[in-house]
């Protein structure tokens, strides 16, 4: 993401609701009632929950607005418009050393330092030069005094409350220690448990304050909470593997068992429900579409739809500290962090390879199982699916 395009929010308290009931006037004397919803941060009205909502995450350091085009992350809608007015415009400025092109000239000006290799900005505190001044400000942040939210876990500072949150939910996730009673959500300090539980006593039903999402039962806000504070409750007997929900529990139980299993006539692929299995025999048959009401992209399995929507709907509030990256699902946001710290190891029986992430040694050891995937087309065998697919190309671009 760009610093330049994305400033973050300034620490401060967390943002409140206030629901406004004003009365409209219509010819025929009838009288609709209007819910409105006033930030008490910066005094902007909003006639929606949902609106309502976005807006305070905002204020709280998420970036919750996507841009359809490039899928970029904004704070705030304001942001998300100039940005996408920038796409609209016809004018392009191409840097003549690599043909990239810039929807503005002072965009190309910056981009061309890179070529030239000039770095303009330099640290006051240690000299470091950067090209780019956003870069420089981030590199600032190291020898910043006013971090003033320490971590009382293990005393890493943060200049923003936001980022002190997210590295104690990531890092720490054991240390918060304040529960809301009404949806079980864990805080760090007290301050914010009593801001989050006034939610629960303004919005209608149960909204959860991490994505917005609002149920009418309790338990089915339960359910939902747990993709945010991974509270996973039931646990395989036999291999100790544990699930958020009992059903994902009991298919997984057959794959130990070898019960009741399905399988695919395409493919050859075992399901262990019959659901699992029609679902599956979509992406052959292609009988039922799923299609993205936001931009349009047609899946043809309802759950690569739901993981896609995430793009235009969830915030990504997962970030590394090491390189950046930020992930929408807490499990990819562990399962990236074990490359950096190289805490769990998957080695290989056959050579005693090691690899940092589990589907990396399946694909491995596909080598020594001997299985091939071959090209329809010229006979051409390849270890992994990805490597035939990207092969395949080459006879699609032969045939056009």
């Amino acid at each position: 993401m760009c610093a330049d395009a994305v400033k973050e929010p300034q620490p401060h308290s967390s943002p409140r609701m206030e629901e406004e009931d004003t009365s409209m006037k219509v010819e025929d004397d009838n009288i609709a009632e209007v819910r409105k919803f006033e930030c008490q941060e910066c005094g902007e009205i909003l006639n929606s929950r949902s609106k309502f909502i976005q807006h305070s995450l905002s204020h709280r350091g998420v970036a919750v607005f996507c841009c359809q085009n490039c899928e970029q992350l904004f704070y705030c809608e304001k942001q998300l418009e100039q940005h996408i007015s920038l796409h609209n415009k016809q004018d392009r400025y191409e840097c003549k050393l690599c043909g990239k092109q810039f929807t503005r000239e002072s965009n190309l000006d910056r981009h061309t330092k890179i070529h030239s290799g000039r770095k303009d900005f330099a640290c006051e505190t240690c000299g470091k030069a950067f090209t780019r001044k956003s870069d420089l400000q981030q590199h600032s942040n190291i020898h910043l005094d006013s971090k003033k939210y320490k971590c009382n876990e293990c005393g890493k500072a943060f200049a923003q409350r936001g980022n002190l949150a997210r590295h104690l939910l990531n890092i720490h996730p054991g240390a918060n220690q304040h529960r809301c009673d009404e949806c079980g959500m864990m805080f760090t300090s007290k301050s914010d448990l009593n801001r989050h539980v006034k939610i629960h006593t303004i919005a209608r039903g149960y909204n959860c304050d991490v994505c917005g999402k609002t149920f009418n039962l309790h338990s089915s806000f339960k359910r939902h909470m747990n993709i945010h504070t991974q509270e996973k409750q039931y646990k395989c007997s036999m291999c100790e593997k544990i699930f958020n929900h009992k059903n994902n529990l009991t298919k997984h139980l057959n794959t130990h068992t070898g019960e009741q299993q399905y399988r695919c006539e395409v493919c050859g692929k075992t399901l262990y429900s019959r659901s699992d299995l029609m679902r599956h025999t979509n992406i052959h048959t292609r009988e039922k579409e799923y299609k993205c009401d936001e931009c349009g992209k047609i899946f043809y399995a309802k759950g690569d739809l739901t993981r896609h929507t995430n793009i235009h709907t969830q915030a990504r509030i997962h970030a590394c500290e090491e390189c950046g990256r930020t992930f929408t699902h807490r499990s990819s946001f562990k399962q990236h962090m074990n490359i950096h710290t190289r805490a769990e190891q998957f080695s290989c029986d056959e050579c005693d390879k090691v690899f940092y992430q589990k589907a990396s040694l399946v694909k491995h050891k596909n080598i020594h199982a001997g299985i091939k995937y071959t090209c329809d087309e010229c006979d051409k065998q390849f270890n992994e699916k990805s490597h035939l697919k990207r092969h395949k190309n080459v006879h699609s671009k032969t045939v056009k």
